[in-house]
């Protein structure tokens, strides 16, 4: 299992954009550290309108 250099605290998400917000967080820390070279620097994602972290959000 991936084990994560950052600690969460989080102790209450009040709502929906609240629970996002984090989860996105979350996941664009990971996929930053799991990702390969040749996808993150793969042609044109210059011109995306999201980021993968977005995406899998």
């Amino acid at each position: 299992m991936l084990e994560s250099d950052r600690n969460y605290s989080i102790k209450e998400i009040g709502n929906l954009k609240d629970f996002i917000t984090v989860a996105y967080v979350i996941i664009e820390d990971i996929y930053q550290k799991v990702t390969p070279t040749h996808i993150k620097n793969r042609c044109n994602i210059n011109t995306s309108k999201m980021s993968d972290g977005e995406i899998i959000t």
